[in-house]
């Protein structure tokens, strides 16, 4: 019995791995419903694999699927407080919903993480950057259209910003011809 066991430990194990590349190379070739599938049967069989997690996360965000992404995401930080990576993520994403403040706290989170390397730490302190510099674009275009009226308003709380941006958003066209 204790021989059937070994195998069928070591089979899993293959099988795993096998689950894991397959999701991998279907996210590599940009199908991203495969990689989802994958990478959802990889977390069946290991819910603890914190790169299943954030490959999850990220194909569900190449699909446009924010919020399935922002789900995973948070459970990998809950089972996972001292990883950098799904902070990131979270951050890119928020980041791309033009949601600034909540991207750069992201951001601020993984560089918090006892486990980002120096050359994490430089890219993300850049980014931090980068993310203010693209805020105060999208702040000098919502004053110029009236969403955002003085310098009080710029300091809104992460909800108003969500609907500011997102007024923004929907009249970007309009922005662009300022």
């Amino acid at each position: 019995m204790d021989k059937l066991s070994v195998k069928k430990d070591s089979f899993d194990a293959i099988s795993y791995k096998d689950d894991f590349q397959a999701a991998s190379n279907a996210y590599k070739a940009k199908n991203y419903t495969d990689a989802i599938i994958g990478f959802n049967k990889v977390l069946q069989d290991n819910p603890k694999n914190y790169k299943a997690h954030c490959m999850l996360a990220m194909s569900y965000a190449q699909k446009g699927e924010n919020g399935s992404a922002e789900m995973v995401l948070t459970r990998a930080v809950e089972q996972f407080p001292d990883e950098w990576n799904a902070y990131t993520i979270l951050g890119d994403i928020k980041k791309s919903e033009h949601n600034y403040p909540l991207a750069i706290e992201y951001y601020k989170k993984a560089l918090a993480s006892p486990k980002i390397p120096d050359e994490g730490k430089v890219h993300y302190l850049k980014e931090i950057e980068k993310t203010r510099k693209e805020q105060n674009s999208w702040n000098e275009k919502a004053v110029k259209m009236g969403i955002i009226t003085n310098s009080v308003d710029m300091n809104l709380d992460k909800s108003h910003w969500e609907l500011a941006y997102s007024c923004l958003l929907y009249t970007s066209d309009a922005a662009d011809d300022l």
